[in-house]
């Protein structure tokens, strides 16, 4: 048998020219359809790029550690666990900081 492409001379059993490549017979099933493989294919790289460039920035200090830094309030800088702009006055924390004994 003969190669279709090249004319090369192949065995007849063969399934494709051992020269050029080309196919002896056509595929009994269509190839898959090329849908959004590549576009879905660079999204996900770009996303892997981003958040490698995100934990990077993190890493060199370019971005706070502290998760409440992030808000420009230090957690040391506001004072213990429940205490709130009323203790210091005097007054009863959670009902808009008046004078104890009045309700």
């Amino acid at each position: 048998m003969q190669c279709r492409q090249c004319g090369t001379e192949i065995a007849d059993k063969a399934l494709i020219c051992f020269r050029c490549g080309t196919a002896t017979s056509e595929p009994v099933r269509a190839p898959a359809p090329v849908g959004r493989g590549k576009a879905r294919t660079i999204g996900l790289a770009l996303l892997v790029l981003l958040l490698l460039a995100l934990l990077a920035a993190w890493w060199f200090g370019l971005l706070p550690r502290d998760a409440s830094a992030v808000g420009g309030v230090h957690p040391q800088a506001v004072g213990p666990a429940g205490a709130g702009p009323c203790e210091d006055s005097g007054q009863r924390a959670g009902s808009d900081c008046r004078p104890l004994g009045h309700s």
